[in-house]
């Protein structure tokens, strides 16, 4: 076997992480699409290992246990295949299922042969112009000596194949069945995108047959990313990438792409300003509201939007995030408490929500209707809804918590998150633990600190904003809102970009100001941004300008004894003076004040140096908003000693722990607002610092078998069979690996239980 090869990389992996088992023998490069199919008395999850060309499948037994956990004797895939990869001719290794090409996408349809049998196909696109087709059961026989291996079957598409999905029949319960024939739909890159409609089916002799294109129609001004379909569903979902007028996905009968043409499309926009081009979709399937009443697949869509800046946030990047809409009449869903079906006019829309990282895929796990053992209250009672399991952890006597409808999310930080889709956020186990123990959902802070001590009989201070009536918390912090990072206020802070930028120093032709040359930089973009806003001071509106200190002075090598004798001596203090910007000449030319001497402290001016000084300048803020306040790294405003300054944010959750009467709004996201007070600091740089956490602890799962983590988590897949309760699978393309999460067991480390984790590498 090829998990006994690898038992002391195994025994070692576990001694790092002893609740997450690693299962070595992939030998993934790059893994990222992922897709299920059937190849009779066992299922095939196949990895798209990009990084060397090929599918690696990892093999499932799908019939069910008996009760006390033993095989029914029919049932011929054997246990020490179970959770195996498929083994190649030198069965040490993995099966390289050859498709060329960079696969990056997968999509497996189920067949059932004319004799009852089952079989399955893989369909995989990739950095060409083609569909792969492989025959998943012919694949297992020919493993098995059972039959010769079939070819790699080939459906070219005239261009490059951004995503491809196969649309399978479905049970009663929602669960994925084998039917004859399967539509698949694949989307092209063009320009122009063409969505084309494929028939799967087997061949007499009961394998998969190559596909047949069966329709193909053109979508006009649309950069296809990803698609997706409800289960059994009749309607294509596209993610449009279009960055110049794509905004969130279009939508597409699937009995109109035979007509061919132009794609008939609807379009289900974001709402937002500006539109927002998405990179992934996901459609929900049949879930179970609270009464135990059916809902039918298709009702939700969930839109993975890609990041970017937005208008109304200077040079910030939005991170995207996730936005769940209604497909019946396209609409964003409205922010709760409004329930999600509210369609009366006025609502406020949802906004995006934001994991931590930036979101990538999501997949919307099976709901679980209420007549299923997990259900059974223990009572005698009727089963209730909801009964959709995952595992929070809190509060610690009952830590599996039930949900009506839940969604997976893969983030670029390498984790998978879980949002309960009715509520609109992420799972988090902080609230179950409030539930029980009262402790509040609120962000918390520390103590600010300063970077300098200041002497002074005023010295300043760093204070919260007060709550009041529509801000319940100290420094007006928000649950959902407030992030968990580091803010930082800095006196005169050296404006990012424009530290130590060299140049030529000189004196002006009146000698009563200096000239500083910058080397090949031009100011506008900092003129221009709204946040730094550089400024000059302006005499007739009587207000002062931003500062520049000088550093690694550079005398010219033909220059005068007086001018390398001012280099000298002035390099042995660099920054030890700031000078007001009295203009600003564009591209390049900063003209700034000379230093005048004091009883104490000599001046500066570049007179010495007639033919000019080398120098490196360190821009920083001044004028009258000496302040420059940071998220992290990121700016995000200017202000002054007794100002109030509001920190915004892009919202990650929408929490529970509101009151309904004060409703979230998009234009109120505050996530910190304080004011300073007391004597400014003397020495520039003086920084106030202080740490914000968002109160909330998300549910997630990742591969922690190597530290720290590499991310970024790609292809995001659930899975469910009679064998094995509902599984979410996460190629995690930073590290090489697939994760297998089970959401009825703990998903990250706990020092008692064992976590529902497999890692296969």
């Amino acid at each position: 076997m090829i998990r006994a090869l690898f038992i002391a990389a195994l025994a070692a992996a576990l001694a790092c992480n002893s609740t997450q088992t690693v299962f070595a023998g992939g030998q993934f490069v790059s893994p990222t699409g992922l897709a299920v199919t059937t190849a009779a008395d066992r299922d095939i999850l196949f990895v798209a290992n990009q990084g060397q060309d090929n599918l690696r499948a990892l093999q499932l037994c799908n019939r069910a246990l008996f009760p006390d956990g033993g095989v029914d004797p029919a049932d011929t895939c054997p246990r020490n295949e179970d959770q195996q990869f498929l083994p190649g001719k030198i069965r040490v290794f993995p099966a390289n299922i050859e498709t060329r090409d960079r696969p990056l996408h997968l999509a497996g349809a189920r067949l059932l042969q004319a004799d009852g049998g089952a079989t399955g196909a893989v369909l995989a696109v990739g950095a060409d112009t083609n569909v792969r087709v492989v025959d998943a059961r012919n694949l297992v026989d020919a493993t098995h000596g059972r039959a010769d291996a079939g070819a790699v079957m080939t459906v070219p598409l005239g261009g490059p194949v951004a995503d491809v999905v196969a649309i399978n029949a479905v049970d009663v319960n929602g669960i994925e069945v084998g039917s004859p024939a399967v539509t698949a739909l694949a989307v092209t890159l063009g320009p122009p995108a063409q969505l084309v409609a494929l028939s799967v089916g087997v061949d007499p002799d009961g394998g998969v047959a190559t596909p047949a294109v069966v329709g193909q129609c053109t979508l006009d001004r649309v950069v296809a990313r990803r698609i997706a379909v409800a289960p059994g569903g009749d309607t294509a979902y596209i993610a449009d990438g279009a960055s110049d007028g794509g905004d969130g996905v279009v939508t597409v009968a699937i009995p109109t792409i035979a007509v061919g043409g132009a794609c008939t499309m609807n379009r289900i926009k974001t709402g937002l300003t500006p539109p927002r081009p998405a990179r992934s979709v996901a459609v929900s399937p049949l879930w179970y509201d609270d009464a135990g009443t059916p809902h039918p697949a298709g009702e939700f869509v969930m839109m993975i939007l890609e990041p970017g800046n937005t208008a109304d946030a200077g040079t910030e990047l939005d991170p995207g995030g996730v936005l769940i809409a209604r497909a019946n009449d396209r609409q964003v869903v409205p922010i709760p408490p409004y329930s999600i079906d509210d369609k009366t006019a006025g609502l406020q829309a949802m906004e995006p929500i934001t994991p931590p990282g930036m979101a990538r895929e999501a997949a919307f796990l099976p709901s679980l209707p209420a007549d299923v053992a997990n259900c059974d209250p223990g009572d005698g009672g009727p089963p209730i809804q909801p009964c959709t399991p995952l595992y929070t952890g809190a509060p610690t006597n009952a830590p599996v918590e039930r949900f009506n409808l839940l969604a997976a999310v893969s983030s670029t930080n390498g984790n998978t998150y879980f949002v309960d889709v009715l509520q609109r956020r992420f799972v988090n186990s902080t609230y179950y633990d409030a539930l029980f123990s009262g402790a509040e959902q609120t962000p918390g802070t520390n103590a600010p600190t300063i970077s300098v001590s200041v002497a002074s009989l005023t010295p300043p201070m760093f204070n919260f904003m007060p709550p009041d009536a529509g801000h319940p918390n100290i420094g007006w912090m928000t649950a959902g809102v407030t992030h968990q990072s580091l803010w930082q206020a800095e006196w005169h802070s050296a404006m990012p970009g424009l530290q130590t930028r060299g140049g030529t120093l000189t004196s002006s032709t009146d000698g009563g100001t200096m000239l500083f040359k910058a080397s090949g930089l031009d100011l506008q973009p900092w003129v221009d941004d709204p946040i730094l806003a550089l400024r000059a001071a302006d005499a007739d509106a009587g207000t002062h300008g931003d500062v520049v200190g000088f550093s690694g002075y550079v005398a010219p090598v033909d220059a005068g004894q007086p001018c390398k004798d001012l280099a000298a001596t002035e390099a042995q203090s660099p920054l030890r003076f700031e000078v007001e910007i009295l203009n600003i000449v564009l591209p390049d030319t900063l003209e700034v004040a000379t230093l005048a001497p004091t009883d104490t402290e000599r001046g500066f001016n570049a007179d010495a140096c007639p033919t000019g000084l080398g120098a490196a300048a360190t821009v920083r803020t001044a004028r009258d908003l000496p302040w420059l306040v940071f998220d992290e790294s990121t700016p995000r405003g200017r202000t002054r000693t007794g100002d109030a300054f509001f920190g915004t944010e892009r919202r990650f959750d929408y929490p529970l722990d509101y009151d309904a009467g004060v409703i979230p709004r998009a234009t109120d996201n505050i996530a910190l607002a304080f004011f300073l007070t007391g004597d400014e600091p003397q020495v520039p740089g003086t920084r106030w610092s202080v740490s914000l956490t968002t109160g909330m602890f998300p549910v997630y799962f990742g591969d922690t078998s190597i530290a720290p983590l590499l991310g970024v988590a790609s292809d995001v897949i659930t899975y469910r069979s009679p064998r094995r309760a509902t599984q979410v699978f996460t190629a995690v393309t930073g590290q090489n690996s697939v994760v297998q999460a089970d959401p009825l067991l703990p998903l990250t480390n706990t020092a008692t239980v064992t976590g529902g984790v497999i890692t296969y590498k």
